[in-house]
């Protein structure tokens, strides 16, 4: 395997995480409105237990897919049923600690989720 197909596979990733990210990006602008508020109308612990049942369900069968076949089907299917259910608990997360937390401590507890 040569120089010049390293970097085209190289290439080749990192092209599928940037539309992985813009995709993921976009999902959150679009739908935190929508999990804010059926962590309202519904509470935060149901939402935050519905946002788990996918990733623990997707996630090791992408796994086990990408494993028997030797790696040559992609791991976009892995990296999406990653992304959406985290973005709706990092969505249900901002709401718990803008609720618990106190105001003059909020910012503290914020900067900590992001690092």
């Amino acid at each position: 395997m040569g120089t010049d197909d390293c970097s085209a596979a190289m290439s080749r990733v990192a092209s599928v995480q940037t539309l992985t990210q813009l995709v993921q990006a976009t999902a959150s602008f679009l739908l935190a409105p929508v999990a804010g508020r059926m962590s309202d109308a519904f509470g935060r612990r149901g939402v935050t237990i519905l946002a788990l049942i996918p990733p623990a369900i997707f996630m090791p069968g992408s796994l086990f897919v990408w494993a028997i076949t030797g790696g040559r089907t992609g791991m976009l299917q892995y990296y999406i049923s990653f992304s959406f259910p985290f973005m709706i608990l990092f969505t249900v997360l901002n709401a718990v600690v803008a609720d618990v937390i106190p105001s003059a401590q909020r910012a503290a507890f914020f900067s900590f989720r992001e690092a």
